[in-house]
């Protein structure tokens, strides 16, 4: 092993700030002193002052608030190395970043066939090591969903405060795990409503909160706009069988029929390699949501991962094929072809051999 380093490692998003600790930890295990501020908050004077005296900083680059990384970026020592990990491919892309590309010495890109945009984009360098560490948590996380067979019988659904009764079998889940945005979320689960009372009476519609859908209490009004909000989610899921299950997004994907998405959710990479039957929404409030995040297209559908509903009025039609001997033979198909198992899960320990090799 090269000399001890001393390594900072930082994400504010969910998938990447939990990928990065799966790196941070491979980095502790060798030796080195490792940095790791806790994701979802920003990082703390101390943890700033213990990131500004690193020998190399690894940072993701998260959708919405990108800025909590940068802000760590804009205090380094020019002669502080800083690399961007990718936890999903273009991370690297996001439009807050266009002005400090050339200040990175390596994006460790989520996708082999990333190198020439990110080159486009000005990186002066890239390297794809294997999939981001998360993502064999989370394909684990399905795979065992699957296998354990969580729906009974036993659990309840209800339309309405008056009608709720137990499961049977011939019941057909569809499955959506919400983003961050509440009122984002609730314009798709008005579709998804008005597709699945079209379908008949024995879908029912099962969700799974994002851990980050709160309130920001330092923004004015905004715990009052989620209020709101969740009464109207409230109201939606009433006039459907629904099921408000509680369970983090990869036991939903994994305990499902159907997994409906319009969001670029980590669990739909998981999902495609676990083989989940699976339907994108394409309407124009997805397009303007990923463009706002500066995800664009979503490479998930873009590469078969998924069946893809071109809008609202094609989402029954694209449930019922997904549930079909035909349309799920297909899909399979697809993600068989795309989405191929890879060898070795493990990247966190490429990137630390890298990080040794490279950072002086």
């Amino acid at each position: 092993m090269n000399k001890k380093l001393k390594l900072g490692f930082y994400c504010f998003d969910h998938a990447g700030g939990d990928a990065l600790k799966i790196v941070a930890e491979e980095a502790r295990s060798r030796g080195h002193i490792v940095v790791n501020p806790v994701k979802q908050l920003p990082v703390s004077d101390e943890a700033m002052l213990a990131l500004l005296d690193c020998d190399a900083v690894v940072t993701g680059l998260s959708s919405f608030e990108t800025d909590m990384e940068l802000n760590v970026v804009r205090r380094l020592r020019d002669e502080v190395p800083w690399f961007v990990f990718e936890d999903v491919p273009e991370a690297a892309l996001r439009p807050k970043a266009k002005g400090v590309v050339r200040r990175v010495k390596l994006v460790f890109a989520a996708r082999h066939d990333e190198e020439d945009i990110l080159a486009k984009a000005g990186y002066v360098g890239s390297v794809h090591l294997g999939p981001p560490p998360q993502w064999r948590v989370e394909y684990e996380a399905v795979m065992a969903a699957k296998a354990g067979n969580a729906r009974s019988t036993e659990m309840i659904k209800r339309k309405g405060a008056e009608a709720i009764y137990s499961f049977t079998e011939n019941d057909k889940f569809v499955g959506t795990i919400l983003g961050k945005d509440p009122d984002e979320n609730n314009r798709v689960l008005r579709l998804l409503k008005d597709a699945l009372l079209e379908l008949g009476d024995n879908y029912v519609l099962a969700i799974s909160q994002h851990p980050g859908e709160k309130p920001d209490l330092n923004k004015a009004g905004d715990e009052q706009r989620f209020e709101e909000a969740f009464a109207e989610r409230r109201k939606i899921l009433d006039e459907v069988w629904s099921f408000n299950s509680g369970w983090k997004g990869a036991k939903l994907a994994g305990t499902v029929d159907v997994l409906v998405s319009g969001s670029a959710s980590n669990i739909t990479i998981a999902s495609a390699y676990a083989r989940v039957p699976q339907v994108w929404l394409d309407d124009e409030g997805v397009r303007v949501r990923l463009n706002a995040q500066g995800t664009g297209k979503w490479f998930v559908p873009e590469l078969g991962g998924m069946l893809v509903a071109d809008g609202a009025g094609d989402l029954g039609p694209m449930i019922k094929t997904a549930l079909s001997e035909r349309g799920r033979q297909s899909l399979l198909d697809m993600q068989e072809n795309n989405f191929p198992l890879p060898e070795d899960w493990h990247t966190e320990n490429k990137i630390v051999d890298l990080l040794e090799k490279v950072v002086k």
